[in-house]
């Protein structure tokens, strides 16, 4: 089956800061439906805050709130 690639983008609240923080590389899934597809990456437990680009990698203490859902860009190939 054909693999569909996305970029993807998250608005977070970081300390009390809004930001936008970018997945580092590019999601692939089955589905052509971006719409599916954000669903698909909220519910993956495999993607973690570190996955992402601007995500917070020191030790301290964070507070991170993730705002509703992903925002999914499809790649053309």
């Amino acid at each position: 089956m054909k693999k569909y690639k996305y970029r993807v983008y998250w608005d977070v609240t970081i300390d009390g800061v809004a930001t936008n923080i970018e997945l580092d590389g590019l999601y692939e899934s089955e589905s052509a439906d971006p719409d599916e597809v954000m669903i698909e990456i909220d519910a993956d437990p495999d993607l973690i805050g570190d996955d992402f680009i601007g995500y917070p990698k020191d030790d301290e203490e964070h507070e991170v709130v993730w705002e509703g859902f992903p925002i999914v860009i499809p790649v053309e190939d």
